[in-house]
């Protein structure tokens, strides 16, 4: 669940069109049931794209490719960090609301 709302973040916060997409089509192409949501619509929020070869534990890997747009570069981690402040921030203003009508 945590993943999926997650990922829901990134796609309400961000390119919502291309980070919706991405998550239904590409998310399941990662082994990780939890691995994939987040990266796919978090990818296509940012309009860039991620995956390919990569080196886990001193071993080349092939990681399947999700997103559309750019190839991610250095530039793009201010993009990805503002997104996850704006998605700390609307959970913040969601919890907050909560508890304010909790006790109303």
């Amino acid at each position: 669940m945590p993943a999926r709302l997650t990922a829901l973040t990134y796609a309400l916060l961000g390119d919502t069109r291309n980070a919706w997409s991405c998550w239904r089509r590409q998310a399941a192409s990662w082994s990780s049931p939890n691995a994939g949501p987040v990266l796919a619509a978090g990818a296509g929020a940012l309009a860039v794209r991620l995956g390919g070869v990569a080196m886990y534990h001193g071993k080349l890997e092939h990681r399947p490719e999700v997103g559309a747009g750019d190839t991610a570069h250095g530039g793009h981690i201010r993009a990805s960090l503002a997104l996850v402040q704006r998605g700390l921030w609307l959970w913040l203003a969601g919890a907050g609301l909560l508890a304010a009508l909790s006790h109303a």
